[in-house]
């Protein structure tokens, strides 16, 4: 939001705070870009008890994997964790929720580990696993390397399984 308005984000949530018939405003589904971009102002304005929730697009832990789905990758995944982290230390009342995509082409046992690992260190309390599901005429749908719907089940539940561990809340899609 606002980059074609020599704006940001963050301004435009400065600004819906300001409104004195809004009690609770819930963030959904941002991507991350915007978070690491305006990282330092959003971090100030999500401090403020009126934000109940932040639900960010991450979509994988994993390098390899954000690159191959076109997304831009502005900085290391470990790095944006730590990030995630800190903020939710600085901003405990929000409740905290990433989507992660499972099962997109060229995914090896190694991206989703590197995905718990980004669940597990970034603090969320809930995660939405979503199963990749490709659609017609899109990239996705006509890469090599596409994994089985079996396994992408398989490794949902892996996940899940893991995750427990952590008190994290999950939802799928399958």
């Amino acid at each position: 939001y606002g980059v074609d308005i020599n704006s940001s984000f963050s301004e435009l949530l400065n600004r819906i705070i300001t409104f004195p018939n809004i009690e609770k405003i819930n963030i959904e589904e941002i991507n991350i870009q915007w978070l690491v971009k305006d990282y330092e102002k959003l971090k100030s304005v999500l401090i403020n008890p009126k934000f109940n929730q932040l639900w960010l697009a991450i979509q994988s832990g994993s390098e390899k994997i954000l690159k191959l789905m076109n997304r831009p990758v502005l900085e290391a995944p470990e790095i944006t964790a730590i990030k995630l982290s800190n903020l939710k230390k600085g901003a405990p009342h929000l409740i905290y929720k990433g989507q992660f995509i499972v099962g997109f082409p060229g995914e090896s046992l190694e991206d989703v580990e590197l995905s718990l690992t980004h669940i597990v260190d970034s603090k969320f309390d809930e995660v939405n696993l979503f199963k990749f599901d490709p659609k017609p005429d899109t990239r996705a749908n006509n890469m090599i390397d596409q994994v089985k719907d079996e396994e992408i089940d398989r490794r949902i539940k892996y996940m899940t399984s893991k995750l427990k561990k952590y008190n994290i809340k999950i939802l799928t899609n399958n």
